[in-house]
């Protein structure tokens, strides 16, 4: 297994990390080991799934992985998919 600490924008509140982990637990073949705000931690078996993979899906769930520790265009711009936060 590997594992990769990723920062996380959008996450505000208990009810995105539980998103964010629920999207990740369901990448076949990755774990989200923790999952706190702003952050998640994930150990995968890299037969099965990729970094890339891994952060399409928390595109998916409506938050934005950050590269280099800065927001994406597509964040900075408020083109997150689902907005973010279900509380904004």
């Amino acid at each position: 297994m590997q594992q990769i600490t990723m920062e996380i924008s959008g996450m505000s509140c208990g009810s995105c990390v539980g998103a964010v982990r629920k999207a990740l637990d369901a990448v076949p073949g990755a774990h989200a080991d923790t999952v706190a705000l702003g952050s998640a931690t994930i150990s995968y078996d890299a037969t099965r799934t990729n970094p890339e993979a891994i952060a399409q899906a928390v595109r998916e769930s409506g938050y934005e992985p950050l590269t280099d520790g800065a927001p994406s265009a597509a964040t900075k711009a408020g083109a997150v998919p689902g907005g973010g936060c279900c509380c904004g």
